[in-house]
């Protein structure tokens, strides 16, 4: 289904494209319905195109859930939310289909030069052919393309070697096709004064001084995502004892539980922030940390959106694809036969994939950097 709908995006916008050499853009709408990390991987996306058109509005599309991580953002004018039914984790918030059908309608009712795709559902789709933006540029375009190259003798060589792009350089090749071009940008999430005197407060209270703790994020959704949880709890131990750094362990609200297991299972003193916090604060808190240590979850990518070094523990999703793309990280991952997997089943219950990264080789790794 999700094939079809990529090409049914590349028809629209080949219809819409036809024939247009040259375009002036004043209005840009970038559409991006999806989870929280998948959002973040799309910002050095928002940040190409506003290189590529300095003068034009930017609107960004997305899902409530996701509206936090783009507050103070230079390169957005404008933030409007739409819960897609397809990317909408939380049933009951879901909206009848008329209702959603008049949101899209009151958004779509300004006309947008541009219209960037960068991951749609089936009703945004229709409404880029109901209100014929100048240009579209879109998801289903890019894996379309790269669909046909596979089963091409001629496709490139990186191609060839990278069928698995990650979905930073994904959502750039796609701005690509309206001209704008790769950056260097580093950072992508932005805080406020009030935001870093929030965390500063926060780690003056419990004596803890900036670039001098780790954020362990051992939550992830998926249960064969997550390292066991006694590792991460030597692993803790291990760096409190032998590198004097604090441990703060983060966490959502659905996560406490996880945190506090963790907790009772160290033998040194760790400071929880699971449940306590907002995005924003965690934010500002991880910015100080010297170190990030997560599962595969949205954590990776909000560290990498920071540009904070981060250490990703990965298990059957693909790292190459959804790894960290800080300018300082480490994936762990133990490629086994099975991988990669639907993750709803896992071949060696007894040994999942994840849990045969031991703690060792991570703390010999954060050793080596510390030296």
């Amino acid at each position: 289904m999700e094939y079809l709908l990529y090409f049914i995006s590349f028809a629209i916008s080949r219809l819409i494209n036809k024939n247009k050499n040259g375009f002036r853009v004043k209005n840009i709408l970038i559409i991006k319905l999806d989870h929280l990390g998948d959002v973040i991987t799309s910002l050095p996306s928002v940040y190409a195109l506003r290189e590529r058109f300095p003068d034009a509005e930017v609107t960004f599309l997305t899902g409530d859930w996701s509206k936090d991580v783009l507050k103070n953002n230079p390169f957005i004018d404008n933030v409007i939310i739409f819960n897609s039914k397809r990317f909408n984790q939380k049933k009951e918030n879901n909206h009848s289909l008329i209702k959603r059908v008049i949101t899209l309608r009151n958004i779509f009712k300004k006309r947008y030069d541009l219209i960037a795709g960068l991951r749609d559902d089936w009703l945004t789709l229709v409404f880029s052919l109901l209100y014929f933006p100048k240009v579209r540029i879109d998801r289903g375009s890019v894996r379309f393309r790269l669909r046909l190259k596979k089963f091409s003798d001629i496709f490139s060589k990186r191609i060839l070697n990278n069928e698995n792009i990650h979905e930073v350089d994904t959502n750039l090749m796609i701005t690509e096709m309206a001209g704008a071009q790769r950056i260097k940008e580093k950072k992508f999430i932005f805080l406020t004064d009030e935001e870093r005197n929030f965390a500063g407060t926060f780690l003056n209270s419990n004596k803890v001084n900036e670039k001098m703790f780790v954020i362990i994020s051992p939550g992830a959704k998926w249960k064969y995502r997550r390292w066991d949880i006694k590792k991460f709890a030597l692993l803790a131990d291990k760096i409190k004892s032998d590198l004097r750094l604090e441990i703060i362990i983060a966490g959502s609200e659905d996560e406490v539980d996880t945190a506090e297991e963790m907790q009772k299972m160290m033998k040194e003193d760790s400071i929880s922030i699971a449940g306590k916090t907002n995005i924003r604060q965690f934010l500002s808190i991880m910015e100080k940390s010297t170190l990030c240590i997560t599962n595969d979850s949205g954590t990776v990518h909000l560290a990498s959106g920071l540009n904070v070094p981060t250490a990703a523990i990965f298990g059957p999703q693909d790292p190459k694809k959804f790894g960290p793309w800080s300018s300082d990280s480490t994936v762990f991952h133990k490629k086994v036969e099975c991988f990669p997997c639907n993750q709803k089943k896992c071949k060696q219950k007894n040994d999942p994939c994840v849990d045969q990264i031991c703690v060792d080789e991570v703390f010999d790794l954060l050793l080596l950097k510390k030296k």
